[in-house]
């Protein structure tokens, strides 16, 4: 984790566009795409002033980014995921509950949920790769218009 922080650090000291890749990079697992080279080298050039390019932002790597980091001794235990509001398909009356001493195995059948609840999981504990949003009920046309992590 120390690693972590001391790479933050190091990123605060570039310029916006290289602190946007440095981001993308630590949140990508697959890496970069073309969409990100091509946007990176649309805020390389609107910071040295040769455009500017319509709704395109650099967004740094900031500490939010970054697996949150604990305390020596200080533990952190997940009890139950519920009321999941615009996840998938999954009832917002439905919980996960996980054990408190050794593995839970969630398992079930296609359109159960797991993705989705791994998906909020991945974001909730801000795992490193959190590629994948997490999408809204794609059968329900007013759930296209909450909000979705």
């Amino acid at each position: 984790m120390a690693l972590l922080n001391d790479i933050l650090t190091w990123t605060e000291t570039l310029p916006n566009w290289q602190r946007d890749a440095a981001r993308r990079l630590l949140l990508s697992e697959a890496g970069l795409t073309t969409t990100d080279y091509d946007e990176l080298y649309l805020l390389l050039k609107s910071e040295h002033g040769f455009s500017k390019p319509a709704e395109l932002n650099a967004q740094a790597l900031s500490a939010a980014h970054l697996p949150a980091e604990l305390a020596d001794g200080e533990t952190v235990n997940l009890k139950t995921l519920r009321e999941l509001k615009n996840v998938n398909k999954i009832p917002q009356d439905q919980s996960l509950n996980f054990s408190e001493q050794g593995i839970t195995v969630i398992y079930g059948g296609n359109g159960s949920g797991k993705s989705g609840y791994a998906r909020v999981l991945k974001h909730a504990c801000r795992a490193r790769d959190q590629s994948e949003p997490v999408h809204p009920d794609a059968s329900d046309p007013d759930a296209a218009k909450g909000r979705v992590i």
